[in-house]
């Protein structure tokens, strides 16, 4: 064995610094869940456009945090919101899987981008 067992006291220790840990972890995720919600433009209820091509991809139905559970949570250190949508009648897909949320948004969305694309061709 390379190494000594820890005390009874180090491991009380260790365990209590753990708990600190576990529980900062659950509290950002918390947070983080809860600002989703608040600084999303889009809302679930939303229909979701393709920001490049102004095509509606369908309806939102959930907001999430991909990978966000990844690692125990250790690195879920920035907010990066996807949508679940349905494109017809009970068939969903979903931004993570297509690279990304930041390709996606409201018509509204779409159309400020498309006018700022033009008055960048003037």
């Amino acid at each position: 064995m390379t190494q000594r067992p820890l005390t009874a006291e180090e491991q009380q220790a260790l365990e209590t610094l753990n708990a600190a840990v576990d529980t900062a972890i659950a509290t950002r995720k918390a947070w983080l869940d809860a600002k989703m919600h608040e600084v999303s433009s889009v809302k679930v209820g939303d229909r979701l456009y393709h920001l490049h091509t102004g095509r509606e991809v369908g309806k939102v139905t959930k907001l999430y945090r991909y990978g966000s559970e990844r690692d125990f949570g250790v690195n879920d250190r920035s907010l990066v919101i996807d949508f679940e949508y349905e494109v017809s009648s009970n068939s969903f897909d979903n931004t993570s899987r297509q690279g990304g949320s930041w390709k996606f948004g409201t018509l509204e969305e779409w159309r400020e981008r498309t006018i700022r694309e033009l008055e960048l061709k003037k």
